[in-house]
């Protein structure tokens, strides 16, 4: 596609004029019939522009025109604001429109209302199967402890320097995997803004604006790529929360899609949403929204179903908790059983350990006259009691036969 923009830049090999104001672009129609019905027919046609192989689009905007010529033979197109010191390079700023961007735009028109989940990270994955194999070693340091170590032990935790791994960590930017927005919680955190508190990101206003005016482009011309590319990147540029400057994107949609079209407006739609019981208490904003018919309905539709949604979970709720409390009841009589049979196992271990300490004049390690406590080390997933007599003083372990007296049960 680099080879195709080359051409473009130099017009060579061309056998088509476009023209919009005071630029022009001298384009091939083996690159832009394809992609575009309306250029077709216009080649095809015995219209002037066809028999001239020229076209005037000064109706257009010229940079707007620019940028669809410049999709047309790259597959991407540019931000207007170039020079803004926060852009970054992001797909959802100057992607390309692959296989997997398609699927990704779907998957965020059907789920903004929580902001998509972005594909897995590797890095991530790999961080949590190294964390699962550090505990894995430290189960088995600690069932090698009990059974075999003689010596006196530390009792002091280590786990500060587990607790500090994460702070630090930068917080990551808003795009994720793909240019998408990092996937958010029910209360809109970040799954990985815990550690630090980013400033509130500003809405960009114009680049939305730039969006829709390149899926008009895309719906007037009939591009469709264009369209399903700039509708992502409108998507991805969302910001979190309702903001009253969105108003003027909302107008700029009216303007320029049609009304049964709600591509644009329905991500705007479901924003409104996460709050909507707010906002429709605001006479300022149910006032503007009326302006916008072909926005006010559906939102106003969508709003009550989602109202009476809430309104069954909460009629749920009393059967739910009503059998909640039912299995905290089981499991208490489950609990005070277990309890007590535990109790008895306990005490018969006792009872055979404490007399061995008749023969013990002094602790094995430090020598001192034998004053124990009993440990005790469970594992519950193996139904295994392990219990110690170990030394007040230094520590070290009492116990008959090497590995401590084991029940089963």
């Amino acid at each position: 596609m680099d080879k195709f923009s080359k051409l473009l830049e130099s017009g060579k090999y061309s056998d088509f004029k476009i023209k919009c104001g005071s630029k022009e672009w001298l384009v091939h129609r083996a690159i832009i019939c394809p992609q575009s019905e309306f250029f077709t027919r216009i080649c095809d046609s015995n219209f002037k522009e066809g028999v001239n192989s020229e076209l005037d689009l000064s109706a257009d905007d010229p940079d707007h025109i620019e940028q669809m010529l410049h999709f047309l033979y790259s597959g991407q197109y540019n931000d207007l604001a170039s020079d803004d010191p926060n852009s970054d390079s992001s797909p959802a700023r100057t992607g390309k429109l692959t296989a997997e961007t398609r699927k990704l735009f779907m998957y965020i028109l059907d789920s903004y209302g929580t902001h998509p989940n972005a594909p897995g990270n590797d890095e991530d994955e790999e961080e949590s199967e190294d964390e699962e194999s550090e505990d894995e070693g430290s189960d088995d340091e600690l069932e090698d402890d009990e059974l075999e170590d003689d010596e006196p032990e530390d009792d002091e935790s280590e786990d500060d320097e587990s607790d500090s791994e994460d702070e630090g960590h930068p917080i990551a930017g808003r795009w994720g995997i793909g240019g998408i927005p990092r996937p958010r919680d029910a209360s809109g955190a970040s799954d990985q803004g815990s550690v630090q508190q980013s400033s509130p990101i500003p809405v960009d206003i114009t680049g939305l604006l730039h969006h829709v005016a390149m899926y008009a482009l895309g719906d007037r011309y009939f591009i469709n790529d264009l369209k399903l590319l700039s509708a992502f990147r409108f998507a991805c540029c969302l910001p979190e929360k309702w903001d009253h400057s969105l108003w003027a994107v909302v107008e700029e949609i009216d303007n320029n899609t049609s009304p049964d079209d709600g591509t644009l407006q329905d991500p705007i739609i479901k924003l409104c949403l996460r709050d909507s019981v707010r906002l429709l208490s605001d006479a300022t904003f149910r006032e503007k929204l009326t302006s916008f018919p072909a926005m006010e309905l559906p939102l106003l539709r969508k709003h009550c179903l989602q109202a009476n949604e809430q309104i069954d979970e909460l009629k749920e709720l009393p059967a739910i908790i009503k059998t909640l409390r039912a299995e905290v009841k089981i499991r208490g009589s489950d609990v005070q059983y277990l309890n007590a049979k535990l109790s008895a196992v306990k005490k018969t271990v006792r009872d055979k350990i404490l007399p061995l300490t008749a023969n013990w004049s002094g602790c094995r390690h430090c020598g001192v006259a034998f004053n124990s406590i009993l440990e005790e080390h469970r594992s519950i997933e193996s139904n295994v009691i392990v219990l110690f007599l170990r030394c007040k003083k230094c520590g070290a372990k009492h116990h008959r036969g090497g590995n401590g007296d084991r029940v089963e049960w």
